[in-house]
This record gives structure tokens, sequence and C-alpha cells, in this order.
């Protein structure tokens, strides 16, 4: 601790702390796994520390909010002996009820600054109804779709994952803790957790130290570096130790060597898991282990409450060890704010909750990480003449489902069906046919149709934690939906609702227009109708790579070289003549064309502790104003072990009108072009590095820079 006050109140606060109470702030409980009555009987002693998804308004009349947040908070302020206020924590991981994108659509807006936006609504209306602590933002690398949990990570980028981190903390939490509108942020899943074997949750990562070191943690680092105050241990063991007592993960790299200040919190019952994976043999002895070994609060399963006390009065555990935990944890509480104001606001809550800035700042999202994969003859934006649209597909009437898999709080009512928003955006005189089932016969009897909307793609259940799949094809049967619709002869639009990239090789090839949507949220229909029609001009881009088959899986760009020189997801396989990507990393198409010329980098040499200028002027030369998002990529050439073959160093949104041409530029540091090295230090190694400056990770104005 820095600040003098801070210190001397935590510290004043913890004298006068039984054993009991010390043990009760490490813990968290749940309404699942405690009942109430003796949760309240637990607050009155100061046993709970934290409750988590307790009192939440889901449902009832909106001037009637449930207020058992503030029922229970009053017992734990007023009538526990030491006052200390409950830390009230929800999965609010892309919205309260304005809901956002789900995070892998986020990350395909690549804005920074729509990542601290959404974060700051959430929080907003998070903190009016008393929630003062989120388990997001998720930072885990994740390279393989069929793993659920994708939808709610930025995707397979550790450069993009960590810019997007710093932003939402900062959104979360605001420059420092306090604001009655900001909550506590949690990275999360500390670490390694998307790297599960077989695309299989809540299981084991096998994970190089090298690569651990230069793809996994460097999210989490600019987590810490922009302040986040909480950190979830993740599920999984790494190389047999699992990430709950992994003492270098938890002490060594986050305390020691980054400085974290926060407070480390367990993923759901973790503690208790630990005998079940083999590391401990009863509920003590994990106890034992997880505390000693960096962790301060224990998640609903009770180990800590039940075994602590008397553990420490055994001297199994040092009492020291219990009260830097309690430390760490009052300080937030304080930096929070609680002890001044522990109570939600419901009345700021009915101004803050789905007002107007929020859900405009929702259809910014939902529009900005829309992507238009494919577009042959401009069949996109729907022209004035197209008068006759039918609109299909099994997600065309969906409304809560377009939320995505963590939508914990939001409402059907609260969302438009896309059905909705196309039939209020289309032009004036425009029909617009229903089509449900039958949809030969249906064309027949509605006479000539001059396109086709067709949404198809996953409902949230398919996504999400435990939602893991063994085929990335469009569900059953939607795909032989997609081809008769195509066999009818009307030029077919596809959109695709989904929390992670799915198999569409047959689509792109044979469906002329497709955009990606994701799981765009509560303004996820009126954002895909403004751009059917053309109010919007599509920008996103990939924050993932497509495979063209399941069986592509794990593929993702910044692969390393195999033995021909060449980038490792290049290698064909006997069923697929076609080799790579069915769609690369960072790549959108746009209703209008730029082009990328005059590429300069000065000095042409980079030495140590200094810095090169890399510039390329970006030109809109089609017939819509629209945004780029211009890519910087290096490859280091030569070096002491095998390094990708390319790697996000910089990216920026542009804004051009038809016909204007921008010079966009980059700094490039020794440090950006730092890695783990063959003795398994940090820093670089001099030599030439390759420069492209593009659209997406395939393609791109090409240059060198020497390294000194």
């Amino acid at each position: 601790m820095q600040n003098p006050q801070l210190e001397e109140k935590v510290n004043s606060l913890l004298k006068q702390m039984t054993l009991v109470e010390k043990v009760g702030q490490l813990h968290q409980t749940h309404r699942t796994s405690c009942p109430h009555e003796k949760v309240t009987e637990m607050i009155k002693k100061g046993q709970v520390g934290s409750v988590l998804l307790w009192g939440i308004p889901t449902g009832g009349k909106d001037d009637e909010p449930e207020n058992d947040i503030n029922a229970m908070q009053k017992i734990a302020v007023e009538e526990s002996r030491l006052g200390i206020p409950i830390l009230f924590g929800l999965d609010v991981i892309h919205g309260l009820r304005t809901v956002f994108p789900v995070p892998l659509g986020m990350a395909a807006t690549w804005s920074r600054k729509l990542a601290e936006a959404t974060a700051s609504m959430a929080a907003a209306e998070s903190a009016s109804v008393g929630v003062r602590w989120t388990f997001t933002p998720m930072l885990d690398i994740s390279r393989d779709p069929r793993w659920g949990r994708i939808a709610e990570s930025f995707g397979e980028d550790t450069y993009l994952c960590a810019e997007l981190a710093k932003d939402a903390v900062r959104g979360y939490q605001g420059e420092e803790l306090g604001g009655e509108d900001k909550i506590l942020a949690c990275a999360k899943h500390f670490a390694g957790y998307g790297a599960a074997e077989g695309g299989r949750d809540h299981t084991i990562s096998s994970i190089p130290e090298r690569m651990l070191n230069d793809i996994y943690l460097p999210p989490f680092e600019a987590a810490v570096k922009a302040g986040a105050g909480s950190v979830m241990s993740a599920f999984n063991d790494i190389d047999g130790v699992p990430c709950t007592v992994n003492r270098k993960l938890l002490i060594d790299i986050l305390r020691e060597k980054w400085g974290f200040d926060g407070f480390v919190v367990t993923d759901w019952q973790c503690v208790d898991n630990l005998h079940l994976q083999g590391i401990a043999k009863d509920r003590n002895d994990a106890a034992k282990m997880a505390i000693t070994s960096g962790i301060d609060m224990d998640m609903v399963d009770g180990c800590f409450s039940d075994s602590l006390t008397s553990l420490v009065e055994s001297g199994e555990v040092p009492v020291e060890v219990v009260d830097n935990a309690v430390k760490n944890i009052l300080k937030i509480k304080f930096q929070l704010g609680l002890f001044e104001q522990p109570y939600a606001d419901f009345g700021r809550a009915k101004k803050t909750i789905l007002c107007g800035k929020h859900k405009q700042i929702a259809l910014e999202a939902a529009e900005q990480s829309i992507v238009l994969l494919r577009n042959e003859d401009s069949l996109l934006p729907l022209k004035p003449e197209i008068k006759k649209i039918a609109v299909a597909g099994p997600m065309v009437e969906c409304r809560k489902e377009l939320n995505g898999c963590w939508d914990l709080i939001g409402r059907a009512e609260d969302a438009a069906t896309i059905l909705e928003c196309i039939k209020e955006t289309a032009p004036e005189g425009t029909e617009i046919v229903r089509i449900a089932n039958g949809f030969e016969d249906t064309l027949l009897s509605n006479g000539k149709l001059d396109a086709v909307v067709l949404v198809v793609g996953e409902h949230p259940k398919r996504s999400g934690e435990g939602k893991d799949i063994t085929s990335l094809k469009l569900p059953s049967g939607q795909e032989e939906l997609v081809r008769k619709v195509h066999a009818a002869g009307i030029p077919v639009v596809m959109v695709v609702i989904a929390g992670r990239q799915l198999e569409l090789s047959w689509a792109a090839q044979n469906i002329p227009a497709i955009l990606y949507a994701w799981h765009p949220g509560t303004m996820g229909g009126q954002a895909i109708a403004n751009i059917l029609f053309g109010k919007t001009n599509p920008s996103g881009k990939t924050p993932v790579t497509f495979p063209r088959h399941t069986g592509q899986v794990p593929i993702y760009y910044n692969c390393r070289r195999n033995i021909a020189g060449k980038p490792a997801i290049m290698q064909p396989y006997l069923e697929i003549p076609e080799q790579g990507p069915l769609f690369p990393f960072g790549y959108g198409l746009s209703y209008t064309t730029f082009d990328y010329g005059n590429l300069k980098i000065s000095p042409a040499v980079l030495k140590q502790n200094g810095e090169v200028e890399i510039t390329a002027e970006i030109t809109n030369s089609g017939d819509y104003d629209g945004e780029e998002i211009v890519q910087l990529y290096v490859k280091d050439c030569a070096a002491s072990v095998n390094r990708p073959v390319k790697e996000l160093k910089g990216f920026d949104r542009v804004f051009l009108k038809s016909g204007e041409t921008k010079t966009v530029s980059f700094i490039l540091k020794p440090e950006d072009l730092a890695f783990t090295r063959l003795d398994m230090t940090w820093g670089t190694e001099p030599g030439e590095h390759e420069i492209w400056i593009g659209p997406n990770s395939s393609t791109g104005l090409k240059s060198v820079v020497r390294l000194t």
C-alpha cells in the first residue's frame, strides 16, 4: 500500500477483528450454495466478505426493484460488530440491462474508445443497483473456437487483447476506484485457461513456458498496469499445477514481478476442486494450499470459512498470511467507497438503466462489431430498386437471444427483433415478406422476390461456459436451409449470429453477401438493419481466424514457421485442397474501397532506447464514406528461437470521406520487439524485422527495419 491514510484505515480495522471475522472477509457466498437465513446469520457474525449473484433486479416491475442487496447490506453495516460492508459481485460481462456485443464481437470493433465506453456504461448500471464488482475482462487468448468461452474472450491475438484489456479496466474502474458510477474489474482467468486441450472447458492446458510468457501473460500484465483491482485464478492446471495453487503465477509473477496490489479470487469452487484434481487430500488441505499460494478469497465453496480458523489456531497456516489476504480485500472496499456509501440507489438506477445514451453506444458498438465477410457484385447495401425482400431463418425473430451467452439481467422486451428492425428501416415502398417454413411454396405464393435476408447461427445456449462443440458447422438443418434458399436463384444476404467463428466454406463460395454479427446485444437488430440498407458502412474486422474446416483448429495467424519456412497453418490436409484459413485474422470488407501507399520508415535503423516512425497513406477510393482499421505487423527474420510469422503491433481506426487520403503513423520501439529468448530471459535481439501496414494479417505494404 502506497497510501498512508488508506494503510492506516486498513490496519486499524484489522486490529479490531477476531480471527473468525478475518476469515469471514475471505469468504464469498452465493444464493444456491447457502440458504438465505444462514447467510443472514453469518453476515451478522462478520463471516461473509462478498456475496455473488444475490438480490439483483431480474424481473418484476421497474418501479419496485428487488432490494435484497440493500437489506443484506444493512445487516452487514448496522448489525454486525464492525460494520464492514459486503462486496456484491455479478457477472456483468458485456452489460447489465443495456447489453453490448459479446466480448468477441467487441474485439471485432478494434475500438479502444468503445471498449472503455461500454465498460463504463455497464459499470454505471451495475453500481446503481448495488453491484460493485464484475468478473471481467476475460483475457484468455483463444485459438480454438470449439471452446465455448471463446465468446467471452477478445480473440486470438495478444496485442489486441492487451490493448482492449487496458481500456475495459479503465471503463469499469475509472482512473482510480471510488466513483459512484464505477465498479471493481476482475482480470480472468489467470492464466492459460483459453488453451484448454481439445477446446474442452474446465480442463488442463499444456503451455510451454516461453509461450506462456509471450502469448498468454501479456494481457494480464496490461490489465494490472491499468489498475485492475482484482484477478481471478483459472480452473485449469499448467504442467500439472492447478492455477489455484500456482505460486509462480500468483506470487512470483503477479505480486512480485508486476506489483499487483489488489486481491485474488478463485473461480467457482476451485479450492474444493483441488482434491478432485488429485492435489489436496481433503478440504482442509485444499484451503491451506490455496491461502499460502496467493489466493485471497474463496469463491462459494466455503473451504476457507470452514477450515482457515482451525488451521491458523493449529499453526499450520501463519496468521500473517490470513492478515495479508484480509488487508488486500479491505483496501479495495475502502477504495470503492463502500464504507461511505454501501447502498444501492434505485432512484439513480431508473435514470441510468437503458438510458438513451447507453442505447446509442450499444448501437454504435453493434454496428462496428459486424464484419462484412463477402459482398459479391456489391449486393450490399440493398439498393432502393430492390422492392420485395424475403426475411427468413431461425434467428430472425429472436430478442433476448441476440444478447449472447453471458446476459443475466437483460429482458426480451428490451430488444427489437431483426425482422422488426428491417421493416422499420427499409425504404418506403419496400415490401418485407416473412418466410417461416415451406420455403419453396412460400416463394411461389409470394411472386417474384428481389432478395432474401437469411438469418442463421447459434442460440446463446450453444456458446459460453461449458458449451464446447466438436463441429463448427452451422447448427443442425441450417446449412441445408442455406443451400435450399440459394437454389431458389434469388440473391441472398446471409446474416450470422454466433458466439464463435463458424465453418462457412460452402457459403463463402456460393452466397453473395455474408454479414457476421456475433451476438450483438440489445441494439443488434437495428445495427444489422442499418448496415443492410446502407445507413451504416460496416467496418468490423475479424479478431480470430476463420477455418475452412473444423479439422484445421487450432488455427491462428501468428503461428511459427514449419521446416519449409512457411506459416504452420498453411500446411495442407489431404481432404482440403485449399491451404490456410477461410478468412484471415483482421479481415473485413467495407462498402467502399481503401488503397494503401507510400510506406515510409524513419529512420531505417532502430537503436536501443530509440524509436522509428512508420507511416503509410490510406485513400478512400470508393463511393462511400467509411472507416478503415489500419494494422501494423512485424516479423523477426532470424532469432535464437522460432518466432511467429507475423505479430500485430499496432492498429488505428481511420475515418475517410470518399476520395480522401490520410497519413497513418505508428511508433515502434525496441520493447515492442522483445520476446522470451533462448536462455529464457526477456528482451530483444539485433537483426532485421519485416514490417507490414495493411488491412488484415494476410496482405499489406512491406518494408524492413533493422534493430541494432
